[in-house]
């Protein structure tokens, strides 16, 4: 078969369309027209007071896409119930035929008719995932090639997401992302899904992303979008009262977790089986059936990426409303196409016909690209020389000062910290590796924790806002607080040598009070000039857990991992952090497993906590043999006993001790 022709030498094409052009009495301009509003390419007129009864020619289902600037659509559900297989190409007279296509592998054939799919075009090739078929909901992965027209199954490694219909794909990066859709069996529950998959385009290989705590709504009511290697998806609320957009990023672990953005402008109202495409720096949602009521749509919304702000087109652009359709944007314009309509507005004077368009160019508030890219790159550059002049300035400065102020071991330390930071990376300050937006820059702060052998700087302006505690250490006097705080040594005296470790502790107390005074005094003496910066040393912690702690306070929203929660329930009950102990309680108590469950326990105990004890107790009952012999099981019977113990008796509820009562029996 001869091969699928390029746009520009697209001949027998150019003479259809001339053919088309001379019949339709039309002469050659802008594809979709140069008036605004939504104008009509429908290759049949219909007279208004035609019976619309006969959706003959509508397609539900369908997916559009463009390739060399020309609009394509595969598939769908025909009127007569007819599963479509062809892909048609439709120009911009309304002219549409159909693209014929071949198969590989003969034995394979090309795919089954479907509906419900979804499909992504990258370079010359389109892919196509799922959908409904005639048999039931799918999974396989299809690749058509424009140049040869031919269709392949596509061979992979790993298990793909399971079968479902009205999901929604994307490339970014050399990777398919598949999210959301449904699974429908006859006589069978709906399974509604909200998982996330990952296709490597260079290795075939299916992917499954776990993504940290929160995620989007499933289901068939999403849509989702890559830009700068950034993921978007579009879906409704939990109570299906709004349309929420989120983003995917790494969180400080490198784990991909789901991020909600923040509601700006004129948000869609909430709605399924929309249409949903992107041009230039907007992403295009029209359209669609009306959640939690009867209602069909026929608006446009745009959201702009560069400043994740919403906005509806102007009513005069609004088409007949229809859902379940599919369309793209080619030359300023959307392109609709297919769909079901509203039965009661059929034979009005919106109805327009299988394919309509709107003139973006004309009612889109946002700019579609960056315009003055060259100029803000200049400037972009000759900012970027003046900070590389100002750093080397500050550099030379700081360095200066250190000679003059440190000695050479401490510039050495210094040096090592701010090369090696806290997790191995460049840069040591709290501001450089938070991205703190507070202060407007990352400068180090004026507060400084030293944990281990490593120094966290902060903001205390910022830090005492969130702790009580800390506020009242930094309000005290730095030989006030060290004398008030209980070294290690006195705490391990007192706690294992018995009758014998109380005129310890109380020598060790007056050792370290002497040590104290002798120290400042000294300093005082060699170092006269007074240090702004605050230094809080902390203990029985470790740098990522104050970190996460900082973080928390800081209001930057990166989510720690669940192992870390009971650390950081401890840290935040001893520094009274705000609201933080009571976020880790909920986390626990929602993503308890056999790895948390011991912690789920203690932080439930010390908390008084039943809902979570109930909880840790459920997952113990369950998988007891893994739970006891868990790093956090044994470490909870090393560190809190009677906890432990406790929590071993609620698991078994068959043995009793006499006059024995755990917590769980004291907070039923």
């Amino acid at each position: 078969m001869e091969a699928f022709p390029r746009r520009e030498s697209d001949r027998d094409v150019d003479a259809f369309e001339e053919d088309f052009n001379d019949r339709a009495g039309t002469e050659d301009v802008n594809e979709f027209g140069e008036d605004a509003g939504a104008i009509d390419v429908g290759q049949v007129q219909s007279d208004p007071d035609e019976d619309r009864d006969d959706d003959y020619g509508y397609f539900v289902g369908s997916v559009a896409f463009v390739w060399e600037q020309e609009v394509y659509t595969y598939g769908g559900l025909a009127h007569e119930g007819e599963f479509v297989t062809s892909v048609y190409r439709w120009s911009g007279r309304g002219a549409c035929y159909e693209v014929t296509a071949t198969a590989i592998d003969p034995e394979i054939g090309v795919p089954p008719g479907r509906y419900g799919h979804a499909a992504v075009v990258r370079g010359d090739s389109l892919y196509v995932f799922g959908g409904q078929g005639q048999f039931g909901s799918l999974n396989d992965l299809w690749v058509f090639d424009f140049v040869a027209c031919t269709w392949t199954l596509v061979d992979v490694i790993g298990d793909p997401p399971p079968k479902r219909t009205g999901h929604c794909i994307c490339i970014s990066d050399d990777v398919l992302f598949v999210f959301g859709g449904k699974d429908v069996q006859p006589g069978q529950d709906v399974v509604v899904y909200n998982d996330l998959y990952g296709f490597d385009l260079a290795e075939s290989e299916w992917l499954t992303i776990d993504t940290q705590w929160k995620h989007p709504v499933g289901g068939e009511s999403c849509a989702m979008a890559a830009r700068d290697s950034v993921l978007y998806v579009l879906s409704p609320s939990e109570t299906s009262i709004e349309m929420v957009v989120w983003v995917l990023q790494l969180s400080v672990q490198g784990t991909p977790r789901w991020t909600m953005v923040a509601r700006a402008g004129q948000v869609p109202t909430p709605r399924t089986s929309y249409l949903s495409c992107t041009l230039g720096n907007n992403w295009i949602i029209h359209g669609g059936r009306v959640l939690l009521q009867d209602g069909v749509l026929g608006d446009t919304y745009a959201f702009h990426f560069p400043t994740a702000q919403w906005a509806r087109l102007n009513p005069e652009s609004d088409t007949d409303p229809r859902f379940s359709h599919s369309g793209a944007c080619v030359d300023g314009a959307l392109v609709i196409l297919h769909g079901s309509r509203d039965s009661n507005i059929r034979g009005i004077s919106e109805e327009t016909g299988v394919c309509i368009a709107i003139n973006l160019e004309a009612y889109l508030p946002f700019p579609v690209g960056d315009e003055d890219a060259e100029a803000k790159q200049s400037r972009f550059n000759e900012m970027e020389t003046e900070r590389k002049e100002e750093e080397v300035a500050e550099e030379a400065q700081k360095e200066q000062e250190l000679e003059e102020t440190e000695t050479v071991l401490e510039k050495n330390i210094l040096t090592q910290l701010n090369e090696r930071g806290v997790y191995g990376d460049k840069g040591g300050l709290l501001g450089g590796t938070l991205h703190v937006p507070i202060k407007g820059s990352h400068d180090s702060g004026d507060l400084e924790f030293i944990v281990d052998d490593c120094k966290i700087f902060a903001h205390s302006d910022i830090v005492r806002e969130g702790s009580s505690y800390l506020k009242q250490i930094m309000e005290k006097s730095p030989m006030s607080a060290a004398l008030e705080r209980k070294p290690d040594a006195i705490k391990i005296t007192q706690q294992y040598y018995g009758l014998m470790g109380t005129p310890l502790s109380i020598l060790l107390r007056a050792l370290y009070t002497i040590m104290v005074i002798i120290a400042f005094t000294v300093r005082r003496v060699v170092s006269p000039t007074h240090d702004a910066r605050k230094r809080i040393v902390l203990t029985d912690t470790s740098v990522p857990v104050v970190l996460a702690a900082l973080r928390w306070i800081y209001q930057i929203p990166v989510h720690p991992p669940v192992e870390m929660l009971l650390d950081l329930f401890e840290l935040a009950t001893r520094l009274r952090i705000d609201r933080l102990p009571i976020y880790c309680i909920d986390r626990l108590k929602k993503e308890v497993s056999v790895e948390t469950a011991a912690a789920a326990a203690k932080v439930a105990a010390v908390s008084r906590s039943a809902s979570l004890w109930k909880a840790a107790v459920k997952v113990g009952q369950q998988h007891w043999g893994e739970v006891s012999h868990t790093a956090g099981y044994l470490e909870l019977m090393h560190s809190s006993p009677h906890i432990a113990q406790d929590y071993a008796l609620a698991i078994h509820e068959s043995v009793v001790l006499p006059a024995h009562k755990t917590f769980g029996t004291a907070a039923a």
